[in-house]
């Protein structure tokens, strides 16, 4: 079937749908008398996945990874598996975010410190930017990063192996922990999220 799309979830994408159900069993924020259970992890793996599937499909690729940006798909799946001891969608929707973060931040520092992309830093001080979203193709990715100072070396050590997906997968999660470890500066907005410095 021509419009058969091939799914990889790199291992740090599971990490991350992990940590998050690991954090929010820790966070003040959740009401910890109901409890998080396995399912919330569940919820939110298939939810990842069904997002990039529905991706791929929208543009045209052939081979899908969860990313970094399908992430935002993860707040509805949460928010139907936790109580929050807030009142307030706003506040919901932030308390997702930072849950999120958390969850991309301490899987990034487990892979990374934020040094040894120095030279990927200065490639931005230089007026480099990027933009990242939901619906840009992967290979976009590859042209733009794959080869830049750094990102070749954090690839390897992703595993990403050849696959445009996953190596898109992997560019934005290098890309979000160097924003959340406060090295890149990131536009979120309506749109594309722009990486810059």
């Amino acid at each position: 079937d021509s419009t058969e799309v091939k799914v990889t979830v790199p291992g740090f994408m599971k990490e991350i749908v992990a940590e998050l159900t690991h954090i929010a069993r820790h966070s003040h924020d959740v009401s910890q008398r109901s409890g998080v259970s396995v399912r919330m992890s569940i919820a939110n793996y298939e939810n990842i996945i069904s997002n990039a599937t529905r991706r791929a499909i929208r543009i045209g690729d052939k081979q899908a990874a969860p990313r970094i940006s399908d992430l935002a798909a993860l707040h509805a799946s949460t928010l139907g598996k936790i109580e929050l001891e807030t009142l307030g969608e706003a506040r919901d929707d932030q308390i997702i975010d930072k849950l999120i973060s958390n969850a991309v931040l301490t899987t990034f520092n487990r892979y990374f410190s934020a040094r040894q992309f120095d030279r990927l830093v200065q490639a931005f001080e230089n007026g480099l930017s990027v933009e990242a979203s939901e619906l840009m193709p992967s290979l976009d990715y590859v042209h733009q990063l794959s080869h830049l100072d750094g990102m070749r070396e954090a690839l390897d050590k992703l595993e990403v192996g050849g696959n445009p997906a996953a190596v898109a997968s992997a560019v934005e999660f290098v890309l979000e922990g160097l924003h959340l470890n406060r090295k890149l500066n990131k536009d979120p907005g309506k749109g594309p999220a722009k990486y810059h410095r």
